[in-house]
């Protein structure tokens, strides 16, 4: 996922490049969004890759239902990703700490998902530090049988091959 300072940096080049004040030089450019893959029946499903509360930790998987944007320098950037979780008790800490600043087109049943800043590298004896931020999720159209454990669904669909025994499923 690109960030927002990332994506700053990006404009300002292409602006410098194309001798322009036009966002991104006046071209378009595609570097990749929560919108970006096709959605398996309408929705686009998320899953959670951090412990965020103790009641949404890595795993929970939800489905996308709105982003909050603001403006930054000209620019309109993710603030907070808003996921509907099959289970109401997922993400009711997170929804209970974001109910005083929640807009009121948001539906109550809603999880705010925040942007998160984490190192990435460190050099001892320097000072420099490297750090991402971005919000704790990834697409989970396709998840491995590790993280399915304890997760309830209505439907799904099992690849399988010839050979593959009863064990394996």
């Amino acid at each position: 996922m690109v960030s927002n300072r990332q994506l700053n940096f990006i404009n300002q080049r292409l602006q410098e490049f194309f001798r322009t004040k036009e966002l991104f030089g006046g071209h378009s450019i595609f570097v990749g969004d929560l919108w970006q893959q096709p959605p398996i029946g309408g929705s686009h499903i998320y899953m959670v890759t951090a412990n965020i509360y103790s009641d949404l930790a890595n795993g929970a998987i939800g489905i996308l239902k709105y982003v909050s944007m603001k403006t930054i320098s000209g620019v309109a950037v993710p603030t907070t990703v808003w996921l509907k979780f099959p289970e109401s008790r997922s993400g009711t800490q997170a929804r209970e700490a974001y109910s005083g600043h929640k807009p009121s087109s948001i539906d109550p049943s809603w999880t705010p998902i925040k942007l998160e800043t984490k190192p990435v590298k460190y050099w001892e004896g320097r000072q420099v530090r490297v750090v991402g931020t971005q919000f704790p999720l990834t697409l989970a159209e396709t998840i491995t049988i590790f993280k399915l454990q304890s997760q309830n669904f209505t439907e799904m669909v099992l690849t399988t091959h010839p050979g593959i025994t009863r064990s394996l499923l």
